[in-house]
């Protein structure tokens, strides 16, 4: 039991400590909580529909059409279109199902939010089935993974906003975006080393460029508002 409890708690952390600090930056006109917990439980369920996808698509792209003579296109296709496609589609759908039509979706901030929020849901769950088998993985997950989400996600979801909005751009962007930048993660750590060590510095260069659009968004607001449902 108390290995479970730290399982959980190892998988939940990472993902309420990022949310927490993607909230603080929407503190001019700050989103009802409910809605942001409601967009992160889906985000949270949507593990469970994205690992039959991808379970299927698994069986059938890289084992049935790609020759195993090809390992780098196999590889290729496995993190771009069976888990970066799925996933971020999924979290896409997520926000397009749950706020995207709502009146507090009135920021290019609240895409950000939003979208972030929803991929931290994802990887809390994601975390703790890979917890579950090998507790070791969810320390390394909580700083390359877990923040991997967020920033591929929150980038989608300024292109989300900047759509919702009439800024023009276009969802298809924001996905395209983060289906690339979550791709190059999964095949740099499947390529193994030295090509594995890349995806730290491009987590962290993601984050770091997403934290500073969400930053730069909130000050370009015309709107300080108030606290709003």
């Amino acid at each position: 039991m108390q290995l479970l409890i730290l399982i959980v708690f190892l998988s939940a952390a990472p993902s309420l400590f990022l949310l927490y600090f993607f909230a603080r930056i929407d503190r001019n006109k700050p989103e009802p909580f409910h809605r942001i917990f409601q967009v992160f439980l889906l985000g949270f369920l949507a593990v469970i529909p994205a690992g039959f996808i991808e379970a299927g698509l698994s069986a059938f792209l890289p084992g049935e059409v790609i020759p195993r003579s090809l390992p780098i296109l196999r590889t290729a296709v496995e993190s771009f279109l069976v888990v970066a496609l799925v996933e971020e589609g999924m979290k896409l759908l997520v926000v397009r199902l749950s706020v995207y039509r709502l009146a507090v979706f009135d920021e290019l901030l609240d895409g950000i939010l939003y979208t972030a929020a929803a991929g931290l849901g994802f990887a809390f769950l994601e975390n703790f089935l890979y917890g579950i088998t090998e507790p070791g993985l969810l320390l390394v997950r909580g700083l390359t993974a877990v923040p991997l989400h967020a920033a591929v996600s929150g980038i989608m979801g300024y292109w989300i906003a900047r759509d919702r909005l009439g800024y023009g751009g276009g969802v298809l962007r924001g996905l395209f975006l983060a289906v690339l930048f979550h791709g190059l993660y999964n095949f740099l750590i499947l390529a193994g080393r030295p090509l594995s060590l890349l995806s730290v510095v491009l987590t962290a260069g993601l984050v770091i460029g997403v934290f500073r659009l969400a930053v730069r968004v909130r000050n370009e607001s015309p709107n300080p508002g108030l606290f709003r449902d």
